[in-house]
């Protein structure tokens, strides 16, 4: 009867929508920097996920700075810090620890 394809259709709906906005939501990390020196935070994205703007694959954190960083639900990676990073006199950015081996601040899903 049309009454029950109404319920029917009425308790299909709620589970649909909650399924469509369960992809939105997203996951906020914030990273401080404790340490009395400047550090580089990079992310580095798993295959088959989607990557995270390339601003965030490498960037300097001052000492004492904080940076929020906003993860969609579905990403899945790593996130590091990386220290005692320098440019080179070739201009390759290279870090003592933690290094991607870009050559430059950004990570690039390297």
């Amino acid at each position: 009867s049309n009454l029950t394809m109404i319920l029917f259709s009425h308790h299909l709906i709620l589970p649909l929508l909650f399924l469509h906005f369960i992809g939105v939501c997203s996951t906020t990390i914030t990273l401080v920097n404790k340490c009395t020196y400047t550090v580089w935070p990079a992310t580095l994205t798993n295959a088959g996920t989607t990557p995270l703007p390339a601003s965030t694959t490498g960037f300097s954190l001052l000492s004492g700075s904080t940076y929020s960083l906003s993860i969609p639900d579905s990403w899945s990676g790593r996130v590091w810090a990386r220290s005692l990073c320098s440019t080179g006199p070739g201009g390759n950015f290279s870090c003592a620890p933690g290094d991607c081996g870009t050559g430059s601040v950004q990570c690039s899903g390297a």
